[in-house]
């Protein structure tokens, strides 16, 4: 609960799960967090390959992303043989859906493709993806699908089932 105390968000549940969840498996060694990352899928049930990259290179709890507004966190994981990076923003969900649906001109309303857009514009040269981690008792296919048609990416937004996962 360190986390949302520090950044002022006691006050919302969603954000003390976050924190004590996330929190905990951050002050594990980074292959714990690697591996749970891991079992993140897409649409097509495919894993998020992360099996080469050992480290995490930043883990940062409700960063403030230029014009995409807040994810819940920034991960950043570096491959120690190969320098390699990958960006996962993770959107924690408990109780309830994303936020924002579709587009308003040029305006992106959906949250999980805000974030993808936004972390792809500050992280230019590295692969991004997104992690909605949220407890669904079925997969959220039309909330994926409609953040990925915004994206223009299949493979950008992943789930990670909370339930399943811990």
């Amino acid at each position: 609960m360190i986390f949302a105390d520090i950044k002022g968000k006691t006050h919302v549940a969603e954000d003390v799960l976050t924190s004590n969840c996330m929190g905990l498996l951050s002050i594990l060694s980074s292959n714990h967090l690697i591996s749970f990352l891991s079992k993140s899928v897409n649409l097509e049930g495919k894993k998020l390959d992360l099996s080469s990259f050992s480290e995490i290179e930043k883990l940062e709890f409700w960063p403030y992303l230029s014009q995409a507004g807040e994810p819940d966190i920034l991960c950043i994981l570096k491959s120690c043989s190969t320098k390699q990076r990958v960006i996962l923003i993770i959107e924690c969900k408990h109780g309830a859906g994303k936020s924002g649906y579709g587009t308003i001109g040029d305006e992106i309303r959906d949250q999980l493709g805000k974030y993808y857009v936004g972390a792809t514009k500050i992280y230019p040269d590295e692969r991004v993806f997104v992690i909605y981690l949220t407890h669904h008792r079925s997969f959220p296919k039309e909330e994926i699908k409609e953040s990925i048609s915004i994206t223009g990416n299949s493979t950008s937004i992943l789930l990670a089932e909370l339930v399943s996962s811990l």
